[in-house]
């Protein structure tokens, strides 16, 4: 259910409908608080709305819970057809502090 309601979430935000994006993600998180994709997707979606410092405290929780957790991680693989969609997430997520490779 966690998976299924975050792809919901994503597609919310690549449609730019970010306030229901965030919804969803939040209730994910609540009901799965160890499921670091919604930590991500979280912090994606409020950086694409203008909210980067909110950004920043979910790539913290994200990082925290798994500290392994980058950019090149969340990227790989690119499911996305329109591949400048994955290169913006990568993009907010170093906005918002994520370390771009695993060292």
């Amino acid at each position: 259910p966690a998976t299924r309601l975050g792809v919901l979430a994503t597609c919310y935000r690549n449609a730019e409908r970010y306030n229901e994006s965030e919804q969803i993600f939040q209730s994910v998180i609540e009901n799965y608080p160890d499921f670091v994709w919604a930590h991500t997707g979280l912090a994606i979606t409020y950086g694409l709305a203008g909210n980067l410092d909110s950004a920043r405290e979910q790539v913290a929780l994200a990082i925290k819970k798994d500290p392994t957790y980058t950019v090149e991680r969340y990227t790989s693989p690119d499911l996305y057809l329109d591949k400048s969609v994955m290169r913006t997430c990568g993009e907010m997520l170093k906005q918002a502090g994520m370390p771009s490779a695993s060292s």
